[in-house]
């Protein structure tokens, strides 16, 4: 596996020049047989035949991507890959503490692990607005197609353009990337310090001081940032209650999610599900809790 911005980068000029407009979206379906994300994903066809299973909000659909073609699935989405094709791939995910492109080229052996060949972690900042593009076409679905295309090559774009700019110089520390990527596989479960440490393979302490170096929190604040921002974006894209959020979000009393929902937000889950519009600023003067 090879950490490569360059390449990434003309993965992404590929899907774009590619970019056909086919555009599936993923829901939640509990009988898909898939599981839940926990951030917002795309999946992109360069190459061969992509075979995927997902849930559409009514039923499991079982097909093929094929190039040019792309799903979106939100961290309130159920996908799962199946890896009996020979095929090409990009994806990127947009989690709490970086963006994760990876290439894939899979032979179509099913007895083959995937993995990525090529990756990148972009940290978060560095890209002006990509969430935001993620969130809008998620919003669109298909209702839009046409702006539905351009707000993806628009993304591929950034992305692209990124990745050439920075080359191999914004790397972020080795242990870091570990870490946010043990927690990215962990905080929805019940989850301790020792449990990241050891698969990001760092000492706790190691973990504790690079959590207060990179964020300046304390390793629980570190953790119930990942599932408020995961809750956050299950309440705008799905429709479960608060108290199953707070759940899937890992976290074991929906009493305490709230609390620390609304000293962060301002607001309560519910009356955010109401407002369903970007939040106030805290600092703003004109807002009030």
């Amino acid at each position: 596996m090879e950490e490569s911005s360059v390449k990434m980068a003309e993965f992404c000029r590929k899907g774009r020049e590619l970019l056909t407009g086919k555009f599936l979206f993923a829901e939640f379906f509990p009988r898909c047989g898939t599981k839940l994300n926990n951030y917002n994903r795309f999946l992109m066809c360069l190459a061969g035949r992509k075979h995927i299973i997902y849930g559409d909000g009514q039923s499991a659909q079982d097909l093929f991507l094929d190039p040019g073609d792309v799903i979106f699935v939100p961290g309130s989405g159920e996908e799962s890959e199946v890896w009996d094709s020979p095929h090409e791939m990009i994806s990127c995910v947009f989690m709490s503490s970086f963006t994760r492109v990876i290439h894939i080229a899979h032979g179509g052996d099913l007895a083959e692990h995937p993995s990525a060949d090529i990756f990148y972690h972009i940290p978060k900042g560095v890209i002006a607005g990509e969430g935001k593009v993620a969130e809008a076409l998620l919003e669109l679905k298909d209702s839009r197609p046409l702006l539905s295309l351009e707000l993806m090559r628009l993304l591929l774009r950034l992305l692209e353009e990124t990745l050439a700019r920075i080359g191999e110089k914004g790397l972020p520390e080795p242990e870091w990337r570990r870490v946010c990527e043990a927690m990215h596989r962990l905080f929805r479960g019940n989850i301790s310090r020792e449990d990241v440490a050891e698969l990001a393979e760092i000492s706790p302490g190691v973990l504790s001081k690079l959590v207060k170096k990179h964020t300046r929190k304390s390793f629980r604040e570190f953790v119930n940032d990942h599932r408020l921002e995961y809750a956050l974006s299950m309440l705008r894209q799905s429709n479960f209650t608060v108290r199953e959020i707070s759940s899937l979000s890992g976290f074991s009393y929906p009493s305490y999610f709230i609390r620390l929902f609304k000293a962060r937000y301002g607001m309560s889950p519910e009356r955010f599900r109401q407002v369903r519009f970007t939040l106030p600023d805290p600092k703003d003067p004109a807002y009030t809790k």
